[in-house]
């Protein structure tokens, strides 16, 4: 098919689109097919461009164009999928048009750290986002975004890297998969299954982050459509979009709860400093207490029922009542004073 002909039926199904649904201010771009011979921009015919390489964003003519290899990547006979690709490169227009801050720093990304622990906890995270996108299973969405956070905890650089490529590339391929939805819903969600289906079995796509994030970034945002409500898109944000997500209320209900659990905690502790007695000084080792009634806030500890302390001469100390140690900072088991309740 000539690129003249290609661009014509890729234009009518360009029109149909409303780009603005696709994403909040996005707009069409001009896009250029190229070969060897050749380009067709906006339905001109025009001499070959021999700088040009790959399908991608570039400034021609004083505006960002998408661009497109007709020769190395031909269309095929799907034209809706086609025309979905031509989008993914149109809001990398858009991106670059923004001033998106977040992209990829393409040499870091080659010290990608493999270690054993990371690449398993990596596997597991995205199986479960594959589920939560091809099944609709709002619970491993949750449990997703648990598994990153413990990893960005671990391996800080490396969610790093894979963030930024999920907020440019992730953002383009979503944005793609939303212009298919809109021209051929079916065709929408066999590509959610297929990318499904990608991160839950593909171990190759697992090592390669860059290319692992044109899926993972998509399905996060697919994701976070279904589940999580509204969240910030703009282009000028610096935080990646995994850490835009508004909390769940799950999570928001535990946060709830640990925030009233410790403000019981808290409150019981000043009530028991407010009828005890001096801090006895005393070097010590705690050897034993009641766990099921005794709780530590900073270097204090409160025991409900009793605690045994070794002096380090040797002598035992029990305390068979209600008592506040005064714990060595940080220490876990080195005691330097005890409070009890006042005798009357």
């Amino acid at each position: 098919m000539q690129k003249d002909e290609l661009f014509r039926r890729m234009d009518a199904r360009l029109r149909r689109l409303d780009f603005a649904e696709l994403w909040p201010g996005f707009r069409r771009y001009p896009c250029a097919l190229y070969d060897r011979e050749g380009v067709c921009l906006e339905g001109e015919n025009l001499p070959p461009e021999k700088d040009w390489f790959a399908n991608t964003a570039v400034c021609f003519r004083g505006k960002w164009t998408a661009i497109w290899n007709v020769e190395v990547d031909p269309p095929g006979e799907d034209m809706d999928l086609f025309t979905a690709n031509l989008v993914h490169e149109m809001f990398h227009c858009y991106q670059y048009e923004m001033g998106e801050s977040r992209w990829p720093d393409e040499r870091e990304m080659l010290l990608y750290p493999m270690e054993e622990g990371n690449l398993r906890a990596r596997r597991q995270e995205l199986r479960l986002l594959a589920r939560g996108a091809a099944e609709e299973d709002r619970a491993a969405f949750e449990a997703f975004r648990e598994m990153r956070r413990l990893r960005k905890r671990l391996w800080p650089r490396a969610v790093e890297m894979e963030s930024r490529a999920e907020c440019v590339e992730g953002a383009a391929e979503y944005v793609g998969l939303k212009a298919l939805e809109a021209l051929a819903p079916a065709g929408a969600a066999a590509k959610i299954t297929q990318y499904a289906q990608e991160l839950a079995e593909a171990e190759e796509k697992l090592l390669d982050p860059r290319l692992t994030a044109y899926v993972s970034g998509c399905l996060l945002l697919k994701c976070a459509e279904q589940y999580a409500g509204e969240m910030e898109r703009s282009l000028h944000m610096e935080k990646p979009y995994f850490d835009l997500l508004p909390e769940s209320e799950e999570t928001a209900a535990l946060l709830q709860a640990r925030e009233a659990f410790l403000a019981g905690r808290q409150r019981r502790m000043e009530e028991f400093m407010a009828s005890a007695g001096e801090v006895v000084p005393v070097q010590a080792e705690l050897c034993g207490l009641d766990p099921m009634n005794s709780f530590r806030q900073g270097d204090w500890i409160l025991c409900g029922t009793l605690a045994l302390l070794k002096k380090d001469s040797g002598e035992e100390i029990w305390l068979r009542e209600p008592c506040l140690l005064e714990m060595e900072p940080g220490a876990a088991s080195r005691v330097k004073g005890y409070r009890l309740k006042k005798t009357r």
